[in-house]
């Protein structure tokens, strides 16, 4: 994937975990309570973090399309190989929260939210102060006896449960990770792409029903988004026109629809969390009355024993783009044809008084549609991700140790690329 292909990937991330806890989804969170009088609350919470990260691996081979998928490391020696050091803010980046309350009523109130991410890394610009302030968060909530309704930009549904269970059961919400390429801004993508896909930033509508004993059902109507046809980038095939990766299916008659449906059984020293999630859209052909309906769904759970969590779950979908819904990579195919594919991961995660140690596998899957096959292109197949890590926790501060083992490979290709990432670093929440 190009590092421009990347552009909200990478940044996409900066906020999750402070929009997790903004639509409700039980992620705990520090606040710091700034006033509370009349009625008005205003609180604030943040991180601060920094990681040193060291990459080595193959670069994207040639005769490939990368726009599919791989891994973007720095420039190779005369051996096709790479390393690179950084110094990179961490999957999440640095950032800080507002939320501005007013009690309504007894049963309701209104909040006003904002927030902000930022990255630290300062690669080839030191003297740079403009170091990608990325809001991802702004909207109204109003929250009452009927439920949650949340109007304005915040988190997607679809895939947020896997995204839930990976800050819950792995060191992604406090380092780097895997971090889509090692140029670029320094916010990292971890394991979306690989088994998680990321659930983006999303302007609209989001409902939330009530907890029915232990059940609830988020819904929302989203900004849609065109999606560009594509089996080449910028040279032709068998004798074709090169194929143009946007602006061919740009018409968006509806909104995307997404849903998130949770279940959280407690039973003392052992929960059970089963999720559900999935979004369809309709795509409209630019000049014509062609449409496409894209259409996934996920599942996975959830398991607390004590000090030992296990999550693990998949997705399958009409309309892939291995990381995210339609926005990134190319869905649809030459001939106009949506791609499928499928992704899954496992991961654990073990308390060991101040220490956690978690591990996990990922994978994503692209499927060769008819003319991918017909073309012989070689579009991505797989990726595959290896993740432990360690984190040590000092009251606020954590201490974060990860290591990434990433395997890619290709249709129509013998082509294979292998990288290694280990990242260092530590953060402060408040």
């Amino acid at each position: 994937m190009r590092p421009s292909s990347r552009v909200f990937y990478r940044r996409g991330v900066s906020l999750i975990l402070g929009a997790l806890a903004l639509v409700g989804a039980g992620t705990a969170r520090a606040e710091i309570v700034l006033f509370d009088k009349d009625g008005w609350t205003v609180k604030t919470d943040g991180l601060a973090q920094g990681f040193y990260q060291l990459g080595t691996g193959d670069s994207i081979p040639a005769g490939v399309l990368s726009d599919f998928g791989g891994f973007g490391g720095g420039p190779p020696g005369a051996d096709g190989k790479w390393t690179q050091s950084r110094f990179r803010s961490g999957w999440t980046g640095g950032r800080f929260n507002w939320r501005i309350t007013h009690q309504l009523s007894e049963k309701t109130k209104v909040h006003a939210v904002l927030g902000v991410a930022y990255a630290i890394s300062t690669q080839n610009n030191p003297v740079a102060t403009d170091n990608n302030w990325d809001i991802r968060n702004g909207f109204m909530e109003i929250e009452s006896t009927w439920g949650d309704l949340v109007i304005g930009r915040s988190v997607g549904l679809y895939t947020l449960g896997t995204i839930i269970s990976t800050i819950n059961n792995t060191s992604a919400a406090l380092g780097l990770g895997n971090a889509c390429g090692m140029g670029g801004d320094g916010l990292g993508c971890y394991t979306t792409g690989y088994g998680a896909k990321f659930p983006g930033f999303w302007a609209g509508v989001f409902y939330t029903t009530p907890d029915m004993g232990g059940l609830k059902i988020k819904l929302s109507a989203v900004d849609p988004t065109a999606a560009g046809q594509a089996g080449l980038t910028g040279m032709g095939v068998g004798g074709m026109a090169p194929v143009a990766l946007s602006q061919r299916f740009a018409r968006t008659p509806l909104p995307m629809f997404q849903t998130l449906v949770m279940y959280n059984l407690n039973l003392g020293t052992i929960k059970i969390n089963p999720f559900f999630n999935g979004f369809w859209q309709r795509l409209g052909k630019a000049g014509s009355d062609d449409n496409l309906d894209t259409l996934a769904g996920g599942a996975g759970i959830d398991l607390t024993l004590g000090p030992v969590k296990v999550g693990g779950g998949g997705t399958a979908e009409k309309g892939d783009s291995l990381y995210a819904p339609l926005i990134t990579g190319s869905p649809i195919d030459g001939a106009g044809q949506l791609r499928s594919g499928t992704s899954f991961y496992v991961h654990a995660l073990a308390s060991l008084g101040p220490l956690d140690v978690n591990a996990g596998y990922g994978q994503a899957t692209l499927n060769q549609s008819d003319f991918d096959k017909l073309n012989n292109l070689p579009i991505i197949d797989t990726h595959r991700n290896i993740y432990a890590g360690l984190q040590y926790h000092v009251g606020p501060v954590t201490w974060v140790a990860e290591l990434n083992l990433l395997h890619h490979t290709w249709h129509q290709s013998s082509a294979v690329q292998d990288v290694t990432l280990v990242t260092v670093g530590a953060d402060f929440a408040y």
